[in-house]
């Protein structure tokens, strides 16, 4: 990863990608909004889709078409009650 984060969720993709999609840097306090996609074949991390809002302790559901991600926390009292998408 090029990015350091807990918190997050990981969604092998029918590609077999892997999405890496938020998280917190626990040293910063900060919640990167970049994901990244990781290719086993290259063993290589690459930037994709940037969220909306920066969360941590989120879910992450795929489906035929998208992987949806729901909820979380960007560090405040508060729950996120915001989703996410990221088209296939």
């Amino acid at each position: 990863m090029q990015y350091r984060r807990g918190g997050l969720t990981l969604t092998l993709l029918p590609s077999g990608k892997v999405l890496a999609i938020g998280g917190a840097d626990w040293t910063s306090g900060t919640y990167p909004l970049v994901c990244e996609l990781y290719d086993p074949v290259t063993r290589t991390w690459s930037n994709t889709l940037m969220l909306n809002y920066g969360r941590s302790f989120h879910q992450s559901v795929l489906t035929n078409t998208f992987v949806l991600t729901m909820g979380g926390t960007n560090g405040t009292s508060s729950r996120l009650t915001s989703s996410e998408k990221y088209n296939l």
